[in-house]
């Protein structure tokens, strides 16, 4: 579909548009959205999973004049100092992971090996799951029928999520999506697809067609959306989404396994209150 002239149209009597028309516009724009957390085109490029049985997921060593301060100042007195240095070791990210190991292995700190297997969850979880799945933050339902074309395919937004992408591209609730990526809008698993595929920081240019709610009148607008992440509580939206959740825990448990969990004469050194916090 070529892009739509941006252009506002005036709703009124037969003089514009048929009957039957009018109640399309009608129908399409006033109809409640069907409730869903769900959203094909260019796919990023996803890393070789044989990279996730990698200790550091593919990444280089971060070195370890940069690491190793940070490392320390997780056992800090201090509590900002420790929540700080959990930040900018997330920020590091897999890069970390091979000092992070060693002092998983040899810190007697419960708290400091706490918060180790925090960062390196999240870093995992982010790095071969999350940043790989495009989020709008949008309740859609798909329509059919524009003022230009009744036998269209659109997608009708239901409502928007606050501090997600939607909402920071100014996308609201009742806008109609015409094209994306000038692209028509098809199947409604098509969409979904596309928008996931597309990955955190990837950019949509949507053609929405908005309805004034004062005057009626329909304007074209352009819009430019960077994609978000989904946050990890929304992946029980639909069994798709749960069960990929639970592989990726799954593959985590096996590669923590590998690279982090403590060799029995480790486990012996260490104090019994501690030796109890360690799983078999």
């Amino acid at each position: 579909m070529g892009r739509i002239r941006s252009q506002t149209i005036q709703i009124r009597a037969a003089q514009r548009a048929p009957l039957a028309r009018m109640v399309v516009i009608a129908a399409l724009l006033l109809m409640p959205a069907v409730t869903s957390k769900g959203q094909s085109a260019p796919a990023r490029s996803a890393p070789d999973p044989k990279q996730y049985d990698q200790l550091n997921l593919g990444f280089d060593n971060a070195p370890d004049d940069q690491v190793e301060p940070l490392i320390e100042q997780l056992g800090s007195p201090d509590f900002e100092t420790r929540e700080a240095a959990s930040k900018q070791l997330e920020d590091i990210g897999p890069a970390a992971f091979a000092a992070l190991s060693r002092h998983y292995y040899s810190n007697r700190d419960f708290e400091v090996r706490l918060r180790i297997e925090q960062i390196v969850k999240n870093q995992y979880l982010w790095h071969t799951l999350l940043k790989h799945n495009g989020f709008m933050g949008v309740q859609y339902s798909p329509h059919t029928g524009t003022p230009f074309d009744p036998n269209q395919p659109v997608i009708l937004i239901g409502s928007v999520e606050p501090g997600h992408a939607a909402q920071k591209a100014g996308l609201r609730q009742g806008d109609v999506i015409a094209s994306i990526d000038q692209h028509p809008i098809g199947e409604i698993e098509d969409f979904a697809e596309y928008i996931k595929k597309k990955g955190v920081g990837g950019k949509l240019a949507l053609t929405i067609i908005r309805r004034d709610p004062f005057d009626h009148t329909l304007t074209s607008k352009e819009l430019t959306l960077v994609l978000g992440a989904r946050p990890i509580e929304l992946y029980n939206s639909s069994v798709e989404q749960t069960q990929e959740l639970n592989a990726r825990m799954q593959a985590y448990s096996i590669w923590w396994e590998k690279h982090f969990s403590l060799p029995r004469a480790s486990r012996d050194r260490l104090p019994t209150s501690e030796v109890l916090q360690i799983p078999d």
